[in-house]
């Protein structure tokens, strides 16, 4: 009998060593941490994200350039705005509109200006929005720098150099002015340049009209001042002189486009000469009462002798005081509005020599004196040409009855003056429209402001409007650009991406206008119309630097504000150094997501295998 010995399978270990628990442990808690996927805040290191800036890149191109050589290798430059920049570099002396709306941006902004490099800048710079063909016009500025510092600045009007001259720039800003001649109609863009160690440019617009003043000499008969007066006016390309002279009744001879009549004269001319007005009736008198007061016409009235006439009420000065002189005596005095008809003799631009003199009884209220008579002894005497409001319009009285007999060059300046006081009360004409812009250089959609008065209600006194100037229609139209052969038809231009302007009422005849500039750089005009005048306000969308630079202290302030500092531009070494000083400041911290690496897969697998292996080993399932 044969015993079959029994082998007893081998014991497993009751328990796993620890290990194998901590690498199953350690593969559950990868597995759950890649799901979770979560994220851990932490400061980044290394070289900083630097995003260059600028608010003009065509004039700081250079400076851009220096800026990323400087930074170049210690750091990752990036041009334009970055969300995630640990630090934001302005290149240049003003505030590009990006930061200044992003006032939430947590970035600290170092400034590299020329400010502290003593450069020129352009503090202010002004040009009339309306200048004539005829007349010279001016740009006023004012220059800063550190220290003073020549420079050379230069008018461009589009783009061919019209004015330069060589200016000096001090530290608490120094006025000055170039002047040009336009040389076409319509809205023109003038650019000043400044050329120092750095080019400051401000883009300036005005539009250019004929200037033409439309004058009518209205002669009631025949006279001898009123027909010199009528032939020096004709002498100036300004003024475009239309004529009616009354022969006897009912026969008159009159130049072409003249009113027959005196009731059909209408607001477009500008200035009345009225020659005889002694003979004139009660009804044209009436007549050119009503345009003065009501259309804001200036009136000249030229009276041959002392003699009353309808118009003495108009003109208000009582009745006229001659006395006869054997010898011609001297009428001297200013046409300027700001100085004294008798400050002194050097300030005299009116002198007139004549022996039939008048001077007035009682000087109307409010009356500007413009000339006096020049007594043997050198006094002052009374007043003899003078003007006074009336209405919405003035009146202009010239009591020298015979200037026109001595009117000789070298001792009058009868001929000169006349177009020159002429053209001033053209000028001192107040339109039946105007508008009042806030900005007329702007960049692409910019938003700007207008206010706009009508003539009728805000010299009245009126607290509203009336029917005809209560609707007021606001629009904007692209300017066409010029053609090189005037025969060919203009491109024809889209219409603006814009909203319609808003046109909220103020009171008294008075509007405010807001309006947004079209997406497309150009010429624009503004054109604001009711039911009585039309008024076009030059707009230029796209200018290459508008804004004048900011001051030094402003820079230095806004940059401290968000965490950095100024730097001047030849510095290159402070460059650096800011903007290590700005990161460490403020440091930044970003999430960061650890499970989104794929190195866990290894230790992950390492585990699961490990856990495998130690199961099998020890006989575990």
């Amino acid at each position: 009998m044969s015993i079959t010995p029994t082998v007893a399978p081998p014991s497993r270990p009751a328990t796993l060593p620890w290990f194998a628990h901590a690498l199953r442990a350690l593969a559950l808690v990868i597995a759950v941490l890649g799901v979770i996927d979560p994220a851990v805040m932490r400061a980044r290191r290394g070289a900083p994200v630097v995003a260059l800036v600028t608010a003009d890149s065509a004039r700081h191109a250079r400076r851009l350039d220096d800026a990323a050589r400087v930074l170049r290798g210690r750091a990752a430059v990036v041009r334009g705005p970055v969300h995630d920049a640990d630090v934001v570099v302005v290149v240049g002396d003003a505030i590009p509109s990006t930061l200044r709306a992003a006032a939430g941006d947590r970035a600290p902004v170092v400034v590299y200006s020329s400010h502290v490099a003593g450069a020129v800048r352009v503090r202010e710079a002004q040009l009339t929005a309306r200048t004539s063909l005829f007349d010279a016009a001016a740009v006023d500025f004012v220059l800063e720098a550190a220290m003073p510092t020549r420079a050379v600045a230069e008018l461009l009007l589009d783009d061919v150099v019209v004015a330069r001259d060589t200016v000096t720039a001090r530290a608490h800003g120094a006025p000055h002015r170039l002047t040009f001649v336009p040389t076409a109609l319509g809205v023109q863009r003038v650019q000043l340049r400044v050329h120092g160690a750095d080019t400051a440019r401000v883009d300036l617009v005005t539009r250019v009209d004929s200037g033409v003043v439309q004058v009518l000499a209205w002669d009631a008969r025949p006279s001898w001042l009123a027909t010199f007066v009528r032939r020096a006016l004709a002498r100036d390309p300004r003024l475009a002189v239309r004529s009616r002279v009354v022969t006897s009744r009912d026969v008159s001879r009159a130049t072409r486009g003249a009113p027959a009549s005196v009731r059909a004269v209408t607001s477009e001319t500008d200035v009345v000469l009225v020659g005889a007005p002694d003979a004139l009736s009660a009804t044209e008198a009436s007549a050119l009462a009503e345009l003065v007061r009501r259309d804001g016409v200036a009136l000249v009235v030229l009276p041959d002798g002392p003699a009353a006439t309808p118009l003495d009420a108009l003109v208000g000065h009582g009745a006229w005081v001659s006395t006869p002189r054997a010898v011609p005596a001297l009428v001297a005095g200013t046409r300027s509005p700001g100085a004294a008809a008798d400050s002194s003799p050097m300030a005299d631009t009116i002198a007139w020599r004549g022996v039939a003199i008048g001077t007035p009884r009682t000087l109307p209220a409010g009356a500007t004196v413009l000339a006096r008579l020049r007594l043997p002894d050198g006094m002052v005497g009374d007043p003899v040409v003078w003007r006074t409001p009336v209405g919405q319009g003035e009146v202009l009285v010239s009591g020298v009855f015979d200037a026109w007999r001595l009117r000789d060059a070298t001792q009058s300046t009868f001929t000169t003056d006349w177009p020159a006081l002429v053209l001033e009360l053209a000028a001192r004409r107040v339109p039946p429209l105007r508008a009042m812009p806030a900005a007329l250089a702007l960049r692409p959609g910019e938003r700007t402001t207008f206010t706009i008065e009508a003539r009728d209600p805000v010299l009245s006194g009126t607290t509203t409007g009336d029917s005809a100037s209560s609707a007021l229609r606001v629009t904007l139209e692209p300017v066409a650009p010029r053609t090189a052969a005037p025969a060919v038809a203009a491109p024809a231009v889209a219409a603006p991406a814009v909203a319609d302007p808003r046109v909220t009422p103020l009171g008294g005849g008075r509007w405010q206008v807001a309006i947004t500039a079209p997406a497309d750089s150009g010429r624009w005009q503004l054109v604001a119309t009711n039911s009585a005048a039309r008024v076009a306000v030059p707009m230029l969308v796209g200018a290459m630097h508008r804004d004048v630079d900011e001051p030094a202290a402003v820079l230095a302030a806004w940059a401290t504000a968000h965490g950095g500092r100024v730097v001047a531009s030849d510095s290159g070494a402070g460059l650096f150094d800011a903007v290590r000083a700005a990161q460490r400041a403020t440091p930044p911290r970003t999430p960061w997501h650890p499970m989104r690496s794929p190195w866990w897969i290894a230790p992950f697998a390492l585990a699961l295998a490990g856990d495998w292996w130690l199961r099998r080993r020890r006989g575990w399932p």
